[in-house]
């Protein structure tokens, strides 16, 4: 079966490190030494009914656990237990056969090492690093058929061939998953299909525990914040440049604009303002750079920001599925989003940037902006006329004279908060209760588009103006003049 890997060569010196590591290791760990073990995330669900699996709760294993073939082997003396090579000549050697072939193959020395041409001025270090890494590699291996106990021949080099495409092959299939973070779907959603590539997937117990957030580990939002997403929004059949996977991805490098239009579909669609999402994995088809445990391949290929983080601690707070109605709607308002107008994009852009601010004046803003840009005709349109329009949407569930009131009420604190002219007010009275001013406008915004994206068909500024004209020349809505 050799003839099927894409190196030969590496494929012969793997395969006899990997039985030489396995053979060591066996005698070492029947010898109850000490050896590092692996933990795996364990599936559980918090009792507000948000998944709660994260990595990183146990630091050390247990006897219990699988070791971590990985930590087995060293190039030099081992620290803290282990073996070092130079104990296993069989894989000492084979090592070295790897260093040479990596030396004269470029391909194959990009394949095993990330690092190595950092020493490119020494050799030394270079064959060290390859070594070293080799060995990582070789663990990755181990753990995989280890976790899946397949020790047949056939079975190791399918585990090989996975690895090989994912370090050789410059361009990679798979899918584009993201985790839809406190998207509280319904649980007999299992998938919704918003487009011939698009649609959102409820995720397993084996893609929930692959996709982990460590607590042991730095970053802006919080693991059990990530950890709360029950469904994800799938983009199928993409191709990832390897490159991509070497090193860590910047988000713009990425097309999301699919996936964001999704989640302001379901965003304003739901009502649900406090939605995002926080990792970016992609589902390999064929290939790995690694796994967990025995559960399919899925590999993270960067991490965001785009989801509020000023709600505390709201994966706390009990899942509520959305409204079958609604959900079952949302290919529908993902499509009519997808062929909006660009102004139309702007304003449902709008309604997650919102969100997604900290500071309550540019929430403010943006939510503005993004009713400027659904409501305005020309530029520097005038106050009344938006407040017009508004009314003429939402009058039927908010009474035509209040909305009114409200638009012309933001608007003139959007003035003084552009111009610096006074103090903006801090609350306004809607419908007899007292609100916050900047909690208002994205209300309005989002109360407009839900309008706008339920309506039989999606309506411009024309339509409103259109449909107040018909109004004010309806013949019913006359009424007699004084009598002479």
């Amino acid at each position: 079966m050799s003839d099927d890997v894409i190196s030969p060569s590496l494929w012969r010196v793997t395969n006899k490190a990997f039985w030489a590591a396995k053979s060591a290791g066996d005698a070492y760990l029947t010898a109850g030494k000490y050896a590092a073990r692996l933990t795996k995330p364990e599936w559980k669900i918090n009792s507000s009914d948000w998944p709660a699996c994260v990595g990183g709760s146990r630091l050390l294993g247990t006897a219990s656990d699988p070791p971590d073939w990985r930590e087995m082997f060293s190039v030099g003396t081992p620290v803290g237990g282990g073996v070092s090579i130079t104990e296993v000549p069989d894989l000492e050697s084979a090592c070295s056969d790897v260093v040479e072939l990596a030396m004269s193959d470029p391909a194959i020395e990009r394949a095993v090492s990330l690092a190595s041409l950092a020493y490119k001025d020494n050799p030394e270090e270079r064959r060290h690093q390859i070594a070293f890494e080799f060995l990582r590699t070789l663990g990755t291996l181990l753990n995989r058929a280890d976790a899946l106990d397949s020790w047949g021949d056939d079975e190791v080099q399918t585990i090989y061939r996975e690895w090989e495409k994912g370090a050789f092959l410059p361009e990679l299939p798979g899918d584009l998953v993201i985790p839809i973070v406190l998207g509280a779907l319904p649980d007999d959603v299992s998938v919704l299909r918003m487009s011939k590539n698009i649609r959102i997937e409820r995720m397993d117990a084996a893609t929930q525990v692959a996709r982990a957030p460590r607590l042991d580990t730095t970053g802006a939002i919080n693991p059990f914040l990530r950890a709360a997403a029950t469904h994800a929004i799938v983009v199928a059949d993409v191709s990832i440049n390897s490159e991509r996977l070497r090193w860590t991805t910047p988000r713009d490098e990425l097309d999301l604009t699919a996936v964001d239009t999704a989640l302001e579909a379901l965003s304003i669609l739901t009502g649900d303002p406090d939605i995002g999402y926080a990792d970016i994995f992609v589902r390999p088809h064929g290939w790995s750079k690694g796994w967990v445990g025995d559960h399919p391949a899925l590999i993270r290929l960067t991490d965001v920001e785009k989801v509020p983080r000023n709600r505390g601690a709201n994966w706390n707070e009990q899942r509520t599925p959305y409204d079958a109605e609604r959900v079952a709607y949302l290919p529908t308002a993902f499509q009519r989003l997808q062929d909006a107008a660009p102004k139309v994009r702007l304003a449902s852009r709008r309604v997650v940037r919102a969100a997604l601010r900290d500071d309550a004046e540019d929430a403010f803003l943006d939510a503005m902006i993004g009713v400027e840009a659904l409501l305005g005709r020309e530029r520097n349109e005038i106050t009344y006329r938006l407040a017009l329009r508004a009314a003429t949407v939402l009058a039927r569930e908010w009474g035509a004279g209040e909305v009114s009131a409200l638009v012309t009420f933001l608007y003139g604190q959007r003035s003084a908060i552009v111009h610096g002219a006074g103090k903006v007010k801090e609350s306004v009275s809607f419908h007899g209760t007292e609100y916050a001013t900047h909690v208002l406008a994205p209300w309005l915004l989002r109360e407009l588009f839900q309008n706008w994206l339920t309506a039989p068909e999606p309506w411009t500024p024309a339509d409103l103006d259109n449909k107040l004209l018909s109004r004010l020349t309806d013949p019913s809505n006359r009424q007699d003049g004084p009598e002479g």
